[in-house]
């Protein structure tokens, strides 16, 4: 079963259940039909109340489902006014939300016995409150619209009090633990200052100064790693890294000095792949994560040399955009013909790998020429997934 026909079999499920319960509730709504055309606000408001949900979650409008004859499934096959990812991406776009960010919605369509049930998802986000600056319709500015339990936002007024604090709370995390709230200022990069008390040196947080980020010259670790002999200069330079909270460490890690001290990052972390009798060992990072917060944050985009630096390393090291897009595409790895793959290829775009006592020989040189199949084939495999999404 390939990724896409999991998320189907589980979304199946969940919707299945939902019509189940003959009910509406606080992230999913049944609509009998899709929008009419002079009903285009009321799809609208429907977006914005569930991208304003209380419950912290992705939600959907279950469009083929009537909720006035008992939850009866009805065929959307039909529907003249039926609409596809694209058309509700092109509807949201020209509509006047503030900062213009807009919710994230796609369309995936269910097949539930011999009829065909259409389901917009509205991801969660951190953007909250979602609201537009112009008038729409029959739609207000300024009016912040939510979901509360089964029950949307009358659209000529606006959301109570407690609930708009509760979404401006969740963009800016401030009811997230401490952990949670770091990796939201670290995008914010202005805002931090550096310090230095000698030994240890680092970056503390203008706005919440009990925020800091440490750095210290290890003295422990001194070997190589792979990735460092795409630098000019591959010399280790390694470091302790923290995030201190009121002096209290809630993050530690490991830094690297690329390129004798041009650039500097905090290590990705280490996955294998068993491929037939061979372990290909990679390393990674994934997007949204706090080890990739911290790479973002430590890159200086001020300085050639430190971008050209990163570059080169990000070339043999993977950038996923979930911890289940890594599960999968290891098994897609893991699947393949190790005999059959065309390492050599990639040998001519790889810097001089030597051979470093106490290390096994080859040992680097293959790491980096296996990192370099690996990000290549990333690409194939996502360019499959989207072909298979209909993208």
């Amino acid at each position: 079963m390939n990724s896409l026909e999991g998320e189907m079999e589980n979304l199946t499920k969940e919707v299945l259940d939902l019509i189940e319960s003959k009910r509406e509730g606080s992230y999913w709504d049944f609509k009998r039909e899709w929008y009419k055309k002079e009903k285009i606000d009321d799809l609208l408001l429907d977006i914005i109340c569930m991208s304003n949900n209380l419950v912290d979650r992705d939600c959907y409008i279950i469009i083929g489902v009537d909720e006035e004859s008992d939850c009866e499934i009805k065929n959307v096959s039909g529907d003249k006014n039926r609409k596809n990812t694209q058309n509700l991406a092109d509807f949201l776009k020209d509509k006047p939300f503030a900062g213009n960010v807009r919710p994230n919605v796609y369309v995936r369509t269910l097949k539930l016995g011999k009829d065909e049930v259409d389901v917009i998802i509205i991801k969660n986000g951190y953007h909250t409150p979602y609201y537009l600056t112009e008038k729409f319709r029959s739609l207000f500015p300024n009016s912040i619209y939510v979901r509360v339990e089964d029950t949307n936002t009358s659209r000529d007024k606006s959301a109570d009090i407690g609930n708009i604090e509760y979404l401006w709370k969740k963009r800016f995390r401030i009811d997230k633990p401490p952990i949670e709230r770091v990796e939201y200022f670290l995008k914010d990069k202005k805002q931090w200052d550096s310090f230095d008390k000698g030994e240890i040196y680092g970056y503390y947080y203008r706005l919440y100064p009990e925020y800091n980020i440490c750095k210290k010259i290890s003295e422990d670790r001194t070997g190589y790693e792979f990735y460092l002999f795409t630098q000019m200069d591959s010399r280790p330079h390694w470091y302790e890294v923290s995030i201190l909270y009121n002096q209290t460490e809630i993050w530690t890690g490991v830094g690297i000095a690329l390129d004798g001290g041009r650039a500097f990052t905090n290590v990705p972390e280490t996955g294998y792949i068993k491929v037939e009798q061979e372990n290909i060992l990679y390393k990674y990072y994934i997007e949204n994560t706090l080890t990739y917060e911290m790479h973002n944050f430590f890159l200086d985009e001020h300085s050639y040399e430190a971008i050209w630096a990163i570059e080169q390393f990000m070339k043999c090291v993977l950038v996923f955009k979930s911890e289940k897009e890594k599960v999968e595409f290891e098994k897609h790895i893991s699947l393949l013909e190790y005999r059959k793959i065309d390492f050599e290829r990639y040998e001519h775009h790889m810097r001089y790998v030597p051979d470093i006592d106490g290390y096994v020989e080859g040992a680097f040189k293959k790491e980096y020429r296996d990192a370099l199949f690996l990000k290549d084939e990333l690409i194939q495999y996502r360019n499959k997934k989207s072909k298979d999404l209909g993208k």
